[in-house]
């Protein structure tokens, strides 16, 4: 078994792009994509799980330190330190010791954008978290769109506008070029 995954981390984790882990200083690496676990291991609802690997400075080991327990794992964000995960079929944000930042509590999450800012779907409806774990633009949209410099595209009963992070509206296009150039300064 640990042949196997030595096999698998020699292969794979060469093609990921790393950087150093400044929490402890005991790995060489903190590697920021996660790796599926072998067949071998066993996995709920026959789905191969996924963990995260680093390797060891004095041993030149890769060793398992986030274990293989979600369903999807994608990689840690270089500016904040969060990966988004997918566990129990809900979405959340773990840290780089792969403690849970924000609770797997989301039907569907995205990850933060370049102002730390994710969209995020509870009972059906869209909204945005900061980075903080902080509701942004509450979760009562239909659809919503990353646009950029805080704002985003939303719709609500086939109502379509624009809503900046500040709470701002404009509901038609006119509006938002007029209100992004007022918030924009």
């Amino acid at each position: 078994m640990r042949k196997l995954i030595m096999t698998l981390a020699g292969i794979i984790i060469p093609l990921f792009v790393c950087f150093a882990d400044s929490n402890n200083g005991r790995y060489k690496y903190q590697f920021h994509n996660p790796i599926e676990c072998p067949d071998s291991v066993d996995t709920m609802i026959g789905q191969r799980l996924k963990g995260y690997y680093n390797q060891d400075k004095e041993s030149g080991e890769f060793i398992l330190v986030i274990g293989y327990q979600f369903q999807e794992a994608y990689g840690f964000d270089r500016r904040n330190g969060y990966a988004r995960v997918k566990k129990n079929d809900l979405y959340g944000f773990i840290g780089l010791d792969g403690a849970p930042l924000f609770p797997c509590i989301y039907e569907y999450a995205y990850d933060f954008n370049e102002y730390g800012e994710a969209i995020v779907k509870i009972n059906g409806k869209w909204g945005v978290i900061n980075d903080s774990g902080h509701q942004s633009i509450e979760c009562l949209y239909d659809h919503i769109d990353d646009l950029h410099n805080h704002w985003f595209e939303v719709s609500r009963d086939d109502n379509w506008g624009y809503i900046h992070i500040s709470g701002a509206y404009a509901g038609s296009y006119a509006e938002y070029e007029k209100a992004k150039r007022n918030l924009d300064k």
